[in-house]
């Protein structure tokens, strides 16, 4: 019997991860200015502050190193690959 090897585990983990995030030019700008879920289209991406998932994550923390980023998510609760419920 064949097991998952490290590497089909990390990648299917980051992509799962990186799905939740969107870039700039993916979305619709709107006639304001503001810019909204390619998905939904009736929710606007906002800035989040997130911390890179990684194995040492909590490691990092422990050490007191935090390394944040901000990343455009959907208000709507939107992912790459389904639109937000309700």
């Amino acid at each position: 019997m064949k097991g998952i090897d490290d590497v089909d585990t990390h990648s299917r983990f980051v992509s799962d991860y990186e799905e939740q995030f969107f870039e700039k030019d993916d979305g619709l700008i709107g006639p304001d200015g503001e810019i909204f879920c390619p998905v939904c289209s009736c929710c606007t991406l906002e800035l989040a502050t997130v911390i890179p998932c990684s194995v040492f994550v909590q490691v990092d923390i422990q050490l007191g190193i935090t390394k944040s980023e901000s990343r455009l998510v959907c208000s709507g609760g939107c992912v790459r690959t389904q639109k937000h419920v309700g």
